[in-house]
């Protein structure tokens, strides 16, 4: 017979047992639940840095877009600007020159006036002053066309009217070179008027 001593022996020595034993099957399977939750966060962590790529690549995207929208916007507001701004500095310069020249070309009138009624033959230079006369004319007609073109042109629409501009362009250079024509005149009629004096 066994004693009581002997089964409280027993008794622990099978819990001592079963106690290795899940310590064992703990241990055995503890490696390869380990591996599965290793896996597990690696699996999550490459989850989350590929959403945090995608967002980021998202991101960027939508600010190159927003940027490219803004240069977009400045460069049409620059376009906008520059028909208008052009025909106010054609303005201003062509204004400049048809006053300084109608100026020069009256005072040189009046003088030519004089040195006729002194008896000297000024009849040429009064020929060259009335040819610059002329092409002070055609200046002053076609720098206001040019004014007009320039400002005809509709900002939003500047590609689609090009033309225009390139049309405004050649004559505001045809103008320019009817005042530079009207200024040679001008020195040939002074040159003819002081060989008249002599």
């Amino acid at each position: 017979m066994i004693s009581v001593r002997t089964t409280a022996v027993l008794g622990l020595v099978a819990t001592l047992l079963l106690i290795s034993n899940t310590s064992a099957i703990a241990a055995t399977a503890s490696p390869a639940m380990r591996y599965q939750e290793r896996r597990d966060t690696v699996i999550e962590r490459a989850e989350t840095r590929q959403e945090n790529r995608l967002e980021r690549r998202e991101e960027v995207e939508e600010n190159m877009l927003e940027r490219q929208g803004e240069r977009q916007e400045r460069r049409q507001e620059r376009r906008d600007d520059f028909a208008e701004r052009h025909a106010e500095r054609l303005t201003n310069r062509f204004t400049f020159y048809y006053e300084r020249l109608s100026t020069v070309m009256s005072k040189l009138k009046t003088r030519f006036e004089a040195m006729a009624k002194e008896g000297k033959n000024v009849a040429a230079a009064q020929a060259k002053l009335t040819e610059a006369q002329t092409a002070l004319t055609k200046a002053k007609s076609l720098s206001d066309q040019a004014i007009a073109a320039f400002k005809s042109i509709d900002p939003a629409q500047y590609e689609s009217q090009r033309e225009v501009a390139l049309k405004a362009r050649d004559l505001a250079m045809q103008a320019r070179e009817q005042f530079k024509t009207a200024v040679e005149l001008l020195r040939e009629s002074v040159k003819l008027a002081k060989e008249a004096s002599i």
